[in-house]
This record gives C-alpha cells, sequence and structure tokens, in this order.
C-alpha cells in the first residue's frame, strides 16, 4: 500500500526530474496528432429561449488524450497506478465552446483537477453549464420541433497538433425542464484541414397541451364569436361595440404570441391564421356600421356619397346576374338598394313593404328552370270522368268511366279506368255512384290494395268514397266492385263519377 511520500516521490520524478514543460504537445512523434476522445454527459436541459435563441444545458465532459511524457513502472512506486493533479501542472488540448450565445473562447474549467494513468493516460472531467446559440424555427408553433446544437472545438494552436478522435453522449440522467420533450441526440466529428470540431445535436418536441388550453382554443372560440355580430338587431345599439371588443380582443392575442416569439423567425402560421381573423373582424365591423346606418336614417335624409355608390354598384352587379326567383333569398340591404334614388334618399317604407310582398308571391307561385324572364308554371295534374251507360257488374270489376272531361297531362286511362301517377306526391279522390237495382257497395283500391269503401242501400241512392293518398310515381288507383256482394248495377248517364288531383309534389 503506497502513501503520502510515495505520491510525492513520484511527482517529483515526473515533473521535476524529466523537467516536464506543460507549454510543449506531449508527443514523442511530432508527426502524428494526439487523438482525442470527447463524452458529453448531459445532465439536464435548462431553458429553451425562443425569444432570445438560446439554449441552455448543463453537464460534464469526459476528455481523454494520452502524455507520452507522464507513464510510469508502478512497481518502483509501490504499485501507484494514478495520480491527481491541478490542471495547469499538464498540457491540455484547447477545447472551446464554438457557438456560446454570449461568448465564445475557452470553457474556463481551471478549478476541476485531472487524472493522470500510469500508462500516460490523461482523463479531464468538467462540469458546466452551457450556453449556446440556437435558430428557433416557429412555423408550425405549438406543434413545432427544434434541433439545438452543442459545438466544441480545438482552439488555436492546439488544432495544429491535436484532433477528435471519438464522440459519445450520455442522457441517461437527464431531466428536461418546462414544456419540451427530449427526442435524441446524435454526436459527430468533423476533422478538416485545420477545422477539429465535434458536435452534439437535441432534437426536442415542444408539448403542446398547455398552449392549445391557455392560448390556442379561446383564440378559435373568439373567432367563431365573430358569427354572432349578425345575430344582435340593429336596434339594440350593441353592434357595432360588440366587433369593436372581439376585434381588440384579436389583437391582445396577437400581440401575445409576437411577445412568445423570436422578431427574426419565420412567419407562425398560428399568427398568419390571428392577423386573417383580424381582417375579416374588419370586414364585419364595416358590414355592421352600414346596417346600423341604413336602420337609422330617416326618409328625408341623404345617404353619404360613398355609399350611394357602394349601393347603386351593388345594384348593378345583380342586375348582370342569373337570379332565381323561387330559390334567391332577398336580403334588406339589397331591397333599400333598390329603392335608393339618385339623391340619395332612404328608402321608403311603404315602397319597401310592397317590394317585399312582391318577391314573396314570386316565391310562392313561381317556378323557374332559367333566368326570371325565363319562369314557367309547373303544369298541375287533376282529372274528371264519368259513367255515361247503366253498367251490371259482378266480382272484383274495375269500374270504367268512359266520359272525360278533365284529363290533364293524360294520366287517367277512359279505357281500363286507371289512373297512373305520373310523380311523386300527395293526391285526393273522389268517387260517387248511385245504385240503379238496389244496393251497391264499391271499393277505392290502390295497386289492388283497399284505401276505402262506398255503401248505397236502394235504388237511386247516392254513395261515395273520398280520401287523400300518397303516392310514388308509377302508382295505379281504379275504383272496383265488391266481389262479395253478388250482381249489381251502376246508374250512368253522368250521375256516377270518379275524379282525383294532386295536391302537392313530394
Amino acid at each position: 500500500m503506497y502513501s503520502a511520500k510515495d505520491i510525492k516521490q513520484l511527482k517529483y520524478d515526473i515533473f521535476e526530474s524529466r523537467q516536464y514543460d506543460y507549454s510543449i504537445r506531449p508527443s514523442k512523434n511530432f508527426s502524428e496528432p494526439i487523438e482525442i476522445y470527447i463524452k458529453f454527459c448531459v445532465l439536464g436541459i435548462n431553458d429553451i429561449d425562443e425569444v432570445n435563441q438560446r439554449f441552455v444545458t448543463s453537464g460534464k465532459l469526459d476528455i481523454e488524450w494520452k502524455d507520452d511524457y507522464l507513464d510510469w513502472n508502478i512497481t518502483e512506486y509501490n504499485n501507484i497506478s494514478s495520480l491527481s493533479v491541478q490542471h495547469y501542472s499538464v498540457w491540455r488540448p484547447d477545447i472551446a465552446l464554438n457557438n456560446g450565445h454570449s461568448s465564445t473562447g475557452n470553457l474556463h474549467l481551471s478549478e476541476f483537477d485531472i487524472i493522470v494513468f500510469n500508462t500516460g493516460l490523461i482523463k479531464w472531467t468538467p462540469y458546466s453549464i452551457f450556453e449556446t446559440k440556437c435558430e428557433i424555427n416557429t412555423m408550425y408553433f405549438p406543434f413545432d420541433k427544434q434541433f439545438c446544437e452543442v459545438e466544441f472545438v480545438l482552439w488555436t494552436a492546439s488544432a495544429i497538433g491535436s484532433r477528435f478522435r471519438k464522440a459519445e453522449v450520455e442522457v441517461s440522467t437527464l431531466h428536461v425542464r418546462g414544456e419540451w420533450k427530449f427526442v435524441n441526440v446524435d454526436a459527430s466529428i468533423i476533422n478538416n484541414g485545420s477545422l477539429h470540431k465535434t458536435v452534439f445535436k437535441f432534437n426536442l418536441q415542444r408539448k403542446p397541451g398547455k398552449v392549445i388550453l391557455e392560448f390556442v382554443l379561446p383564440a378559435v372560440i373568439i373567432s367563431l364569436m365573430d358569427l354572432m355580430t349578425f345575430c344582435i338587431p340593429c336596434g339594440s345599439g350593441e353592434k357595432i361595440s360588440f366587433t369593436t371588443t372581439i376585434f381588440l380582443a384579436l389583437a391582445v392575442y396577437s400581440t401575445v404570441l409576437t411577445s412568445m416569439l423570436p422578431a427574426t423567425s419565420s412567419n407562425c402560421i398560428l399568427g398568419i391564421y390571428l392577423k386573417a381573423q383580424m381582417v375579416i373582424e374588419a370586414c364585419i365591423a364595416i358590414v355592421a356600421a352600414l346596417q346600423v346606418r341604413l336602420f337609422h336614417c330617416k326618409n328625408k335624409d341623404k345617404l353619404p356619397k360613398w355609399m350611394l355608390r357602394f349601393c347603386q354598384w351593388s345594384l348593378n352587379h345583380k342586375r348582370k346576374r342569373k337570379i332565381h326567383a323561387c330559390d334567391k333569398r332577398v336580403s334588406i340591404l339589397s331591397l333599400s338598394s333598390l329603392t335608393v334614388d339618385a339623391k340619395g334618399t332612404c328608402p321608403d317604407d311603404s315602397k319597401l313593404d310592397s317590394l317585399i310582398k312582391m318577391v314573396k308571391e314570386m316565391q310562392q307561385h313561381c317556378s323557374c328552370t332559367g333566368n326570371c324572364c325565363g319562369c314557367h308554371k309547373k303544369e298541375p295534374i287533376a282529372f274528371y270522368a264519368a259513367l255515361t251507360k247503366h253498367t251490371t257488374i259482378t266480382g272484383s270489376r274495375t269500374i270504367v268511366y268512359d266520359k272525360i272531361y278533365t284529363n290533364l297531362v293524360q294520366a287517367y286511362d277512359s279505357s281500363n279506368g286507371k289512373f297512373r301517377a305520373p310523380v311523386n306526391g300527395l293526391y285526393y279522390f273522389a268517387c260517387t255512384q248511385i245504385s240503379a237495382s238496389g244496393k251497391l257497395h264499391v271499393i277505392l283500391m290502390k295497386n289492388n290494395s283497399k284505401l276505402g269503401k262506398g255503401y248505397s242501400v236502394e235504388r237511386g241512392e247516392t254513395g261515395s268514397v273520398i280520401g287523400t293518398v300518397q303516392l310514388e310515381e308509377g302508382d295505379v288507383v281504379t275504383v272496383h266492385h265488391n266481389p262479395y256482394t253478388g250482381s249489381q248495377q251502376l246508374h250512368g248517364a253522368e250521375y256516377s263519377t270518379f275524379t282525383g288531383y294532386l295536391i302537392t309534389q313530394l
């Protein structure tokens, strides 16, 4: 077991007797550079400052190299295999932080000792907090990913005879603060001429939950509240103040977002969205102001020239379009522009009411297939037929009404007594019969299914079947004799009739 005396003797021999000079590169063969091994043990990611574009990490560096003048035989020094010396006692590679945020240069890690092994291996393990530059890309904020680098370089004269041989990184004890999630880190070495550099590249992803809940969601809700502007009556006095409040809220959110992001970063999609919403809100405020102005103007008031020109332009634009009178809704603002005269006088209430009434009548009675000049009414569907001769009926026989008074669209066939629905819709039917011999039973049928029954008790008595039926195109409606009542006689001479018509199309 060695003692302090052995350590003193060892230090004296390797530093004093050998006349060790820490200013000279410790290599016996100057034609070959000293190879340096570096390992970055990351203990924490302390901060990512988006505004100042600063990346702050803490950790230690395991730096190793070979010193040809600091080896000894352990048997001569009571098996001493390693020795701790102060940093200024031996030659050290001039390693500097290449992309420091506030300064670039030596790490200034003078308070940490160096371990010297009997084989000449030197191990230096300094600890520090590293503040480096990091270009923040916030285009997809808050769903962004950032790539930040920590670069170490061999500075000044050390680069002539030294180079990095191997670089590693350890993150087993890594702790990430704040709203960021660690993804991975890569280590790479660049030995190009006089440039010898080691780069540790960190891949980080933002946790968007807090930003979405506290910033994005309220901004979207405020944007959706724009639509409520058109639900506020003009006479309430709150229409303009509501739109102004929404605009100011969006402006505040835009200012807050700007303060969170660096001034030199690319355009943020969230920021573009807020600016676009502000433009939309400004347009809504202009429309609301026009609505309130038109609402409160009197019949003898004159509109400003710019408002008059806008109304005239709107009128001319509408005239050039093909308007379907039944499918288009005319707004109050458009109706007002139709009645503004050349002097800028506000619309008269009686004229406005009559114009609205006229448009509603057009919507109810006109069915258009082209422009308004090509309007035509839908062709109605109706028929009315009568029986001309006395008819004896037996079994389930179809009663054929042979004389036609009305038969629009030819839906009723007088040769077989069948009505065939030309379109889907709700129809009205009625059949009236007079018995010529006694009791008489008839049935109204739809596709051979019973719809209703009619009954006459004695000769000369009238019976009828009346009802509304929903039909699809191609359905058949007929009048049949009840097969269970035997042979019966139906009065002709146009006393027995069958009629029907389309109520509404479905």
